[in-house]
């Protein structure tokens, strides 16, 4: 009725109070509980893809990023490139993209070198027209540009049919070969 939300302290790790009890009025309330990855049915998605909901499938993915790494260095591993498809050109997909430029010059820089960060072939796919769909015009079309700079192939208005433990069919006929893949 009087639009308030009460707040309780907010502790530091020892328990004591950083910031007093308080209320705060508002006008429009919207609470955002999160959400899980959808998946639209895709064919191969649930079995071939790794979502990004929790801190274990994060923790998932990034094994297997290094494991992948840790192979070639070992010499175990004949294949000379990385592949990763990520499906969703959102903000998360976008970060995550280009995050995992960063982290390939960055394990070159550790001495994994074997697979050059320029053997990382990212792929963003997005089903709709636009790279960060949900935000203006004017911030998705500098940031696909810089995708693009760091060498991220982006496809948009491709639509994921299929997911195979080789890569991704998109529903215009093209098939993007992954060996990680994150939707």
């Amino acid at each position: 009725e009087r639009k308030c939300v009460h707040l309780a302290a907010s502790l530091d790790e020892h328990g004591g109070e950083l910031v007093p009890p308080r209320s705060l009025g508002y006008d429009t309330l919207v609470i955002a509980v999160g959400s899980i990855t959808n998946d639209f049915g895709t064919q191969g998605a649930a079995e071939h893809c790794i979502c990004l909901d929790t801190r274990e499938q994060a923790e998932r993915f990034h094994r297997q990023l290094l494991g992948h790494y840790m192979r070639a260095h070992a010499g175990e591993d004949q294949q000379s490139t990385i592949s990763v498809a990520i499906v969703g050109a959102g903000a998360t997909g976008v970060e995550l993209a280009a995050e995992l430029h960063h982290a390939a010059r960055e394990l070159a820089a550790y001495g994994l070198d074997r697979i050059r960060p320029e053997d990382v072939h990212i792929t963003l796919i997005e089903a709709g027209p636009r790279v960060l769909p949900a935000l203006p015009e004017r911030i998705s079309q500098p940031v696909h540009q810089t995708l693009r700079d760091l060498g991220v192939t982006v496809l948009t208005d491709a639509p994921v049919s299929a997911v195979t433990a080789e890569g991704l069919h998109t529903r215009d006929g093209n098939f993007v070969p992954a060996s990680l893949k994150v939707w």
